[in-house]
């Protein structure tokens, strides 16, 4: 099944470069580049954890048309962070100094309606934090869509991805065990309107291969696990299931704009009780600025902790949050702040209540 996989990655790979370059594109020199600093904080409070962290982000995103049909694009950045973490049992919110790479990828689009992406890709666009976070996968994407109208389209996304890679997540620490695979199809739609705009996607995930490493950090998480360190540690359920994503936005007038926001997450290898995540978000835009709230829950084996977003508490965790953010076109500044409630579902020895505040001001040049 890993070769399997495998050949897929290898082949999209050589069948993307072999039609590239019989099909006699033309060559381009258009280029952007864009450059954001930032600066955010973040304050978490837990039994097991007290940590408060300051952060000065660089990022610099770039892209290149080399052919009409096809070019390449990145986003690297840095990361100075400072400031006190106090935790028993796993490092995430240790002050460090990195290197980040957020995405760097070709893409491919020898027909209007089939495009192929290749290289370290953000899994930020599978709208699916409960899943998977933003860090960049090494992955092979393909997807077809078939747009009724200008403003209207159906698609079907494949990827085929390896997690482990040199930074598999900027909070968590790093794991290069194993051979891991991350499979993701989906089905999705996107109906955009000058008042209602609504967009969605039905898919099925799989993930094969985790490493004793990932099994060990998701155990902290909020994870099922046996064994007891770094190279002993199993995931007790495996991992693979479906997944949903919604979007319903309303343009009301220049000043008021409604949204809302949701995913279902379901593990057809865990037990009932264990199986599932859900988020549901909604939100209010005035004048661009957006005022929101959140509900959440993610069960302890909806997903795998060590790859999906920390800002939901990993697993074994549900909750609120409510914040604001939005943008001050002038100066090209936007802001965030959100503050969330979770509560552990099941008694565990590495988990409680948590409460975290998130701030961040980011200046495009």
């Amino acid at each position: 099944m890993i070769k399997s996989k495998n050949l897929v990655l290898f082949s999209s790979l050589l069948f993307a470069s072999t039609n590239t370059a019989s099909k006699g594109l033309i060559k381009s020199d258009v280029s952007t580049l864009n450059f954001s600093a930032g600066l955010s904080a973040t304050s978490v409070q837990e039994t097991f954890v007290n940590a408060k962290l300051v952060s000065f982000k660089l990022r610099l995103k770039g892209s290149h048309q080399l052919y009409e049909a096809l070019d390449a694009s990145f986003e690297v950045g840095a990361n100075l962070e400072s400031g006190s973490n106090n935790a028993q049992f796993i490092n995430e919110f240790e002050p460090s100094k990195n290197w980040t790479l957020k995405e760097a990828k070709v893409s491919w689009q020898p027909l209007s309606f089939f495009n192929v992406q290749l290289g370290a890709l953000n899994q930020k666009h599978l709208n699916n934090p409960l899943l998977v976070g933003g860090s960049a996968f090494a992955s092979a994407k393909q997807k077809v869509s078939i747009p009724f109208t200008p403003d209207h389209e159906l698609y079907f996304e494949s990827e085929q991805a390896i997690p482990n890679n040199q930074s598999l997540s900027e909070r968590i620490g790093q794991t290069n065990q194993g051979n891991p695979q991350f499979m993701h199809h989906r089905l999705g739609a996107k109906l955009d309107g000058n008042v209602l705009s609504i967009k969605g996607s039905v898919g099925k995930w799989n993930y094969t291969g985790l490493s004793s490493g990932v099994a060990f950090r998701s155990l902290f998480l909020g994870n099922s696990t046996n064994g007891g360190d770094s190279s002993t540690s199993k995931f007790i359920y495996g991992y693979s299931g479906i997944s949903a994503y919604g979007e319903v936005s309303s343009q009301l007038s220049d000043m008021l704009s409604l949204n809302l926001e949701g995913q279902y997450l379901y593990n057809d290898k865990a037990p009932e009780g264990r199986n599932k995540g859900n988020r549901l978000k909604f939100g209010l835009g005035i004048y661009g600025h957006e005022i929101f709230g959140e509900f959440f829950r993610n069960e302890s084996d909806s997903s795998v902790a060590f790859y999906n977003a920390g800002l939901y508490g990993h697993n074994n965790k549900e909750g609120v949050a409510a914040g604001i953010s939005g943008k001050l076109k002038t100066s090209k500044l936007s802001y965030l702040f959100r503050m969330s409630e979770m509560k552990k579902i099941k008694s565990s020895l590495y988990q409680n209540d948590t409460t975290r505040f998130d701030l961040s001001l980011t200046k495009n040049f």
